[in-house]
């Protein structure tokens, strides 16, 4: 009985021992979090043409579809696929904001791209004076699927829509009939 005592105890300690080199050979730390990404919100701000007193400035209801991508901080490199928000996903032609979220990103830091289009495919945004084409937050958020808190920051865009295309005149003057201009002036000594 003593022998098969000694017997246990010792095939007791040699397991504790494998379990204890396997922890400290193989680094085993038991299952960790799930490091499969973490869920970004973004929003878009859809603003109104900067000059709208001209031409056909794009309108919100000219809007089919916005695209949206997330980029990297740096270098501004696409992460992901990008997607389409349409007007019939919106429920109806676009308000003034549109909310997105992308599910499964990776650690890092990242910023928002959009664009705005119209039926044809065309670009409505307003990149920069006189260039459309898609435009980039200035906001960022860093994703850190191992923190307590695994997205920190905000991504907001202003998506602002296409100025018009050329300039509209405005005049007040009233032309009567039957009075001419000779086309002297009329001058006179003071």
């Amino acid at each position: 009985m003593a022998m098969f005592a000694l017997h246990t105890a010792m095939s007791r300690t040699r397991t504790a021992l494998a379990a204890l080199l396997c922890l400290a050979v193989c680094g085993c730390q038991g299952p960790g979090p799930d490091v499969g990404g973490a869920t970004v919100r973004a929003e878009a701000t859809l603003a109104t043409a900067g000059f709208a007193i001209l031409i056909q400035p794009a309108l919100r209801g000219d809007i089919d579809h916005v695209d949206f991508q997330l980029v990297t901080s740096a270098g501004l490199t696409p992460v992901g696929t990008a997607f389409s928000v349409t007007q019939a996903m919106n429920g109806g032609p676009f308000g003034g904001t549109v909310t997105v979220q992308f599910a499964k990103v990776p650690n890092g830091t990242y910023k928002l791209r959009a664009e705005a289009f119209d039926a044809g495919n065309g670009s409505l945004t307003q990149a920069s004076a006189g260039t459309l084409g898609p435009v980039v937050s200035s906001s960022m958020v860093t994703v850190n699927a191992l923190s307590v808190t695994p997205v920190s920051g905000s991504l907001s865009v202003t998506v602002p829509l296409r100025d018009g295309t050329g300039e509209s005149v405005r005049s007040s003057i009233v032309i009567t009939e039957d009075i001419t201009y000779p086309g002297q002036p009329d001058g006179a000594p003071i």
